[in-house]
């Protein structure tokens, strides 16, 4: 189980990461500054590589994390590497991270 604490604090540490790397960036700002999509992309991959080493009773026991989408999301980022959609991935670190975040605050040791 502490193997799955451990790879729950890396999720947040990578969700906190995106979040501040992404600050109050618009879409166009982000479309505009490749290193910042790298970066981010880059902590959206560990988010769900992390997720992805989880053990399926800790998923089954935390069906508030959406562990197929957080994974998928990782796979289309990382074997679909040409064809990234920053549009998406702006609405995810948007819309989706805060509401993680909170989740994975109450899932993870404290750091």
């Amino acid at each position: 189980m502490w193997r799955d604490e451990a790879y729950a604090l890396d999720m947040l540490i990578a969700a906190r990461k995106t979040r501040i790397y992404l600050g109050v960036t618009d879409i166009a700002s982000l479309n505009a500054d490749a290193i910042l999509q790298d970066a981010i992309v880059r902590q959206l991959g560990v988010l769900g590589e992390a997720a992805a080493r989880i053990s399926d009773d800790f998923r089954v026991a935390h069906t508030e994390v959406p562990w197929r989408d957080i994974i998928g999301m990782r796979n289309r980022l990382v074997h679909d590497y040409w064809s990234i959609d920053v549009a998406e991935v702006w609405r995810t670190v948007t819309n989706d991270l805060p509401a993680l975040i909170a989740v994975l605050e109450d899932l993870a040791p404290a750091e």
